[in-house]
């Protein structure tokens, strides 16, 4: 198995030697950068397979950096922030981020959060392709394709994808997808659920005009696709 990169941005010199230290010692190439615009051109020029960004940086903010990197690529990012607010974190999630963790936090769960990311970003060796109308999913590149034509998703935006498709017909709750997405449930709100899920039909609809009669909202409840 290869060596993972991971790309740090954070302005603050002792928080990016307390992640190369953990990070290090786990088995992952880092890559560090002080701020948002000089994170973009390493983007650019190396293979990164996840991105742990701070919000508050100088040039440019982790909100603009989250929203230029999801012009360039779909690699998942983990936001990294002292701010514990529920909006701030909902606009990180509206924003492309997949997860997001709150300064200070433990080696432990950072390492799970990755893990569980990575595992969800991994392809598999199954190569189960779902079908429903005009929606295909293939399980093994993980790619999704409406109306033949590929529809760029972001891994939490796959795996929400793979898990309805999975379950045609069925209401699954919000509470449900947390686990089954996310992995794990400390301390997060389902309106992340939510976020994923419209930036999941905006991209549908634009794709092929069929968000509306693929996903459907249950009020009060969750999602299904199908009737």
């Amino acid at each position: 198995m290869s060596i993972k990169t991971i790309l740090i941005v954070d302005d603050e010199q002792h928080m990016r030697n307390l992640i190369r230290v953990y990070l290090t010692e786990a088995g992952y190439n880092l890559i560090e950068s002080e701020d948002g615009v000089q994170a973009l051109r390493i983007l650019k020029t190396s293979d990164i397979d996840l991105i742990l960004l701070d919000i508050m940086m100088p040039h440019m903010d982790g909100w603009t950096f989250c929203q230029e990197v999801r012009r360039l690529s779909d690699v998942p990012i983990i936001i990294l922030t002292a701010k514990e607010e529920t909006l701030d974190k909902v606009k990180g999630l509206k924003l492309g981020a997949d997860d997001y963790l709150a300064k200070p936090f433990e080696e432990i769960e950072l390492l799970a959060r990755m893990e569980a990311l990575f595992r969800r970003v991994t392809p598999n060796q199954s190569a189960d392709i779902f079908v429903y109308k005009d929606l295909k999913i293939n399980k093994a590149e993980r790619q999704v394709f409406c109306q033949n034509k590929i529809v760029h998703c972001t891994p939490k935006e796959y795996d929400l994808l793979e898990v309805l498709i999975s379950n045609i017909g069925h209401v699954l709750t919000r509470e449900q997808l947390l686990e089954r997405v996310w992995g794990f449930d400390l301390d997060r709100d389902t309106r992340t659920v939510d976020s994923h899920m419209k930036n999941l039909r905006v991209k549908l609809r634009h794709d092929c005009n069929k968000a509306d009669d693929l996903i459907h909202t249950i009020w009060g409840i969750g999602y299904k696709l199908g009737s």
